[in-house]
């Protein structure tokens, strides 16, 4: 008896169905076959997913502590009065048996630090990574009076590249700031020489940016400014109108 032949799905329409899925499942899926662990994997295919997902994605918002968790907020649930569901803890996952600061979030990924050393980690599908430690400006030094100003976390849809952004001070140099940052697709650090910015922090309070349109801010006695696809550092200059003591760094820009 002549067996029966499996269905026939055409590639269009599996890569139609695979899309629509969470991404859990697609992890999973990895192990089905090699031409769908290829799929899966191929950069185009995950930023088609994230666009057609991202507008019906659960808004979460990830809170750190001096525990080893991370707690978070579902808005969902905070709109549709589930106190019950309102709060989550996540343990963080191995390595990071100590406390975390988050500096930043983007596209499922949470950008972790604890004190010169940096992580990030995807709450949903696991991954975590120890970022290697940059050779220029960004480490605490007293002899030079080098010590890291602030942090950022960023897309290049671009380059479909995550750069992690650090801005480092140097008080024997009249504060003068130094941008350095670690490209993901890479694995490599990078620094952005000639575009050094007199951005003072004057309360030496490390804080993150603020991820909007493309580029990351900083909010000083002026609004400085990364592009992530241009990969240049420029400043604005804040409203007349609007009271703010120079000098002094604020942790977000509204």
């Amino acid at each position: 008896m002549e067996k029966k032949k499996p269905p026939y799905l055409p590639s269009e329409l599996v890569i139609q169905i695979l899309v629509r899925l969470p991404v859990k499942s697609l992890i999973r899926f990895k192990c089905v076959s090699k031409s769908w662990l290829t799929l899966i994997s191929d950069p185009n295919f995950a930023n088609s997913h994230f666009q057609l997902t991202a507008p019906h994605t659960r808004r979460i918002l990830a809170i750190s502590s001096l525990s080893h968790e991370i707690q978070s907020i579902d808005f969902e649930s905070s709109v549709n009065h589930e106190y019950t569901s309102l709060t989550l803890n996540l343990n963080s996952p191995p390595p990071f048996s100590f406390p975390l600061e988050i500096e930043g979030s983007c596209r499922g990924f949470l950008f972790l630090r604890h004190y010169s050393k940096f992580y990030l980690w995807n709450p949903s599908t696991g991954f975590h990574r120890q970022i290697p430690e940059s050779p220029f400006h960004s480490k605490f030094d007293v002899r030079t009076g080098c010590f890291p100003c602030v942090y950022g976390f960023g897309y290049d849809q671009s380059r479909d590249d995550y750069l992690l952004v650090l801005l480092s001070s140097k008080t024997k140099h009249d504060l003068w700031s130094y941008l350095e940052f670690f490209s993901l697709r890479d694995n490599t650090w990078k620094e952005i020489k000639g575009t050094h910015f007199p951005y003072n922090n004057a309360n030496y309070d490390p804080g993150p940016g603020t991820l909007f349109n493309g580029a990351i801010h900083w909010l000083g006695n002026v609004i400085v400014v990364f592009d992530l696809m241009e990969r240049k550092l420029s400043g604005m200059n804040l409203p007349d109108d609007l009271e703010h003591a120079p000098g002094y760094l604020e942790n977000f820009l509204v």
